[in-house]
Parts: structure tokens; C-alpha cells; sequence
């Protein structure tokens, strides 16, 4: 796969896979988790001005377009690892 900046293609979908993102929780009976998606990762990572130029040196900046997908081949889906406690520990809370 192609590295760094890129323009996606109008039209077509694609699959994000990311990996070791800087979160995590613990799901305690009865606990709800609610999914945002946003066009960054801020303030972890610089922010994504949609433009295609680098935030250090641009002001420029456009709205980005996100769809999630309800149905089809191209349904979205998330998938979050499941990481049990070490035996006998309890989870700090």
C-alpha cells in the first residue's frame, strides 16, 4: 500500500484497518459504548484540514464527506479486540 498523503477516489469505498489506536475501556455490566467517526484523530494526531496541504504551513481547509455504509457488500462494520484481564487481577477502578 501506497504511504502518506492521498486524495481518495469520489465514488469508491474503502476498508480502514487501524490498528493500536490509543484507546481502551472497561465494560462493567449494564455499561453502553457510543461510536463517533471523525475525519481525524485529534488531538492524538495533527488535524486533517481536508485540503491535501500540510497543516504547518496551510490555513486552507475543507469539510470532509464521511458515509457509513447500511447494507450490502460494502456494509461498515467495527471490530474491537476483547483483551481479558490477567488472571486472578481485577480491573482498576
Amino acid at each position: 500500500m501506497k504511504q502518506g498523503r492521498q486524495w481518495p477516489e469520489p465514488g469508491r469505498v474503502y476498508e480502514l484497518v487501524l490498528p493500536n489506536l490509543i484507546t481502551s475501556n472497561v465494560f462493567l455490566k449494564g455499561h453502553r459504548m457510543r461510536v463517533q467517526v471523525h475525519a481525524s484523530f485529534a488531538p492524538n494526531f495533527s488535524r486533517n484540514l481536508q485540503s491535501g496541504k500540510p497543516e504547518a504551513t496551510s490555513a486552507e481547509i475543507r469539510r470532509a464527506r464521511i458515509r457509513v455504509h447500511f447494507g450490502g457488500k460494502n456494509a461498515s462494520d467495527i471490530v474491537l479486540p476483547i483483551v481479558p484481564p490477567a488472571a486472578g487481577k481485577a480491573p482498576n477502578l
